[in-house]
């Protein structure tokens, strides 16, 4: 007997059209899983496949023509190398191969040291940058990692850079060894209640993050995106859902 009780088939085409596939945030994926990853998100017509710098190419390849995005996280929380000018050369190479969609982070170091003028400086300059290729940004919190006075700030700055969305965590644990947790409703609803402008938010956690149920209860709570990993897809063939389901 099954005892899971699925959202109805309209709900699930919704959750579907917003869901960024993050199958790929795991350490050196070999081609033939980015093949599978990508023919996925292809046949149930995600969103969005999320892959590192270093797959985006072969991403922006596979999801050529579908309009599928290829999401480009650019860089780690708690990378070692937290260099502003190395983060904006990573963006412009990834512009130049035709991303459009980033994840951006905010170096630890900066949140440590309070140092949030230069965070809003930092985060203005790479969002106009993506913004003159006609792209779109995302801000990375990482509740684990962050105090609440910390996010509060981040949002400010982020919606004054004009961004236009707020991630709830990278979901890089697999690819990186750190446990930036994952989006909650409680994270959700924490995000709405601190925002001034309409910008969006994404409710992240990585690789093999969410069930439908999880889900559809995120969107009702408020995010736009939502990461969906490959327990996501099983569901999907076990209910027999199609590209173009409503």
């Amino acid at each position: 007997m099954n005892l899971l009780k699925f959202p109805e088939k309209q709900k699930i085409g919704d959750i579907v059209s917003r869901a960024e596939y993050a199958a790929l945030l795991i350490p050196s994926p070999r081609q033939a899983y980015l093949e599978e990853v990508c023919a996925q998100a292809r046949q149930f017509g995600f969103a969005g496949v999320i892959a590192t710098p270093y797959d985006c190419p072969f991403v922006l390849e596979q999801l050529e023509g579908t309009g599928i995005e290829t999401v480009c996280l650019n860089a780690l929380n708690h990378a070692l190398d937290e260099n502003f000018d190395c983060r904006m050369y990573g963006i412009d190479v990834s512009i130049k191969i035709g991303v459009k969609n980033f994840e951006l982070s905010v170096p630890c170091g900066l949140i440590r040291d309070g140092k949030f003028d230069v965070i809003q400086d930092e985060l203005s300059a790479m969002v106009e940058k993506v913004h003159l290729a006609d792209g779109k940004t995302s801000v990375i919190l990482e509740p684990e990692f962050m105090e609440r006075e910390a996010m509060k700030q981040i949002i400010t700055s982020a919606e004054k850079a004009g961004a236009d969305y707020i991630r709830i965590c990278s979901g890089l644990e697999k690819v990186c060894g750190s446990n930036g947790g994952r989006a909650n409703l409680n994270s959700i609803c924490f995000v709405k209640q601190q925002r001034s402008t309409p910008i969006a938010i994404k409710a992240g956690g990585g690789w093999d993050y969410a069930y439908l149920e999880d889900c559809a209860e995120y969107i009702d709570s408020g995010a736009e995106r939502i990461d969906v990993g490959p327990r996501f897809v099983e569901q999907l063939k076990e209910i027999g859902y199609r590209k173009g389901d409503l």
